[in-house]
């Protein structure tokens, strides 16, 4: 069976690229490809960094769990393959007879019960590919006794293979971190309950929370689609020259921008780092107070965080939405004499000096999107 010519390498090599810039779901095929070129019965891709604690199958073909089972579960420690391959250096191509010769392999109990009666295979080409780091890759393909032996021709197209396949397992998990991070971070912008968004200078939406589409979905002249604008026109030029200000001068601004009821959005466009706003990144963030908004924790936190009573809590809640006290006291049931020692209490607890004190304090405390008090 002829080794993989220098064309087939090529093919090989591309299909390595395009699947480390895919999900790993594209690395079956790979391997398949893999597999199918260098005439083997199965193939696996692991990734492995030791520091990490990380030991992953990427790719595996003609592999079920019925084989693989047993294999991690005893037969792994006795692979005279796995063994001699682990000791020769990373980046080193190797073809069965140079690692196990098949007379001292055929000896074995791993040959005996494994790899004949479950596997199949008598032969191996791989080796371990460094993929940066700590992180390794190693590659096994696993040719049918009664074919002929992997030759130094396999061998060197193996040799030629191998760093294209760690540099594109590297850039797969690379592109795997970033995508948890971004995920991450857009998380973690929904669990703010202000409207957040980054966008580019031309204003074009990079990611938007929430908070933000929520804004957008209740008509109140914010919008928030492909582009973060204004639904008046006139609106929507002044907030364009904004982000087109703060874009060139590296200087946050702000603007009001009016609602329909006569009210506005407090809008905040800040620059991000300068080495961070490349063509399609985000360049601003835009921070947009709601006047709707009443910023106060869940009663439950007030007990956690300064030791209210559920009832101070909901006399402290009140008093931060702007009642007055005889609302309070009339709608609670209790005279004024035991409200004002209620508050007493509150004042004392929180260290505010005055019922205005208390509501900045509320107003300062952390919380998520969507917490009802």
């Amino acid at each position: 069976m002829p080794a993989p010519d220098g064309d087939e390498l090529d093919r090989l090599i591309g299909l390595l690229y395009e699947a480390g810039q895919e999900e790993e779901v594209a690395w079956s095929e790979v391997v398949e490809a893999i597999r199918v070129a260098f005439g083997g019965m199965s193939a696996i891709i692991h990734r492995v960094d030791a520091a990490a604690g990380i030991y992953a199958v990427i790719g595996r073909t003609q592999l079920s769990d019925d084989v693989m089972a047993p294999y991690a579960a005893h037969w792994f420690a006795l692979d005279p393959w796995t063994r001699e391959g682990a000791r020769r250096p990373v980046g080193r191509a190797s073809i069965g007879s140079e690692l196990v010769a098949l007379d001292q392999l055929r000896r074995t109990p791993f040959h005996a019960e494994y790899l004949r009666p479950v596997l199949g295979a008598e032969d191996v080409i791989g080796g371990i590919g460094a993929a940066g780091g700590t992180m390794v890759t190693p590659i096994g393909i696993h040719r049918a006794a009664g074919l002929p032996a992997y030759d130094l021709a396999d061998r060197a197209a193996m040799q030629r293979l191998l760093p294209h396949l760690a540099r594109a397992v590297g850039l797969s998990e690379r592109l795997r971190i970033l995508r948890a991070e971004r995920s991450d971070l857009a998380a973690a912008l929904d669990a703010l309950p202000g409207a957040v968004a980054l966008v580019t200078s031309q204003g074009r939406v990079v990611l938007a929370n929430r908070a933000a589409r929520a804004l957008h979905a209740r008509g109140l002249g914010f919008v928030v689609d492909a582009r973060l604008g204004a639904a008046r026109s006139a609106d929507d030029a002044r907030l364009r020259g904004l982000f087109a200000r703060v874009g060139q001068s590296g200087r946050a601004e702000a603007m009001a921008l009016p609602r329909p009821d006569g009210r506005s959005f407090q809008i905040l466009v800040a620059p991000l780092p300068r080495q961070r706003a490349h063509v399609g990144m985000a360049a601003l963030v835009v921070l947009v107070a709601d006047p709707d908004d009443r910023p106060t924790p869940p009663a439950a936190r007030l007990g956690a965080l300064f030791g209210l009573t559920a009832a101070e809590a909901a006399v402290a809640l009140a008093l931060a939405a702007g009642e007055r006290t005889e609302e309070i006291a009339s709608r609670r049931g209790v005279t004024m004499p035991t409200l004002r020692t209620q508050i007493r209490a509150i004042l004392a607890k929180t260290g505010a000096v005055r019922q205005s004190d208390l509501t900045r304090l509320l107003a300062m405390l952390p919380r998520l999107h969507g917490e009802e008090r």
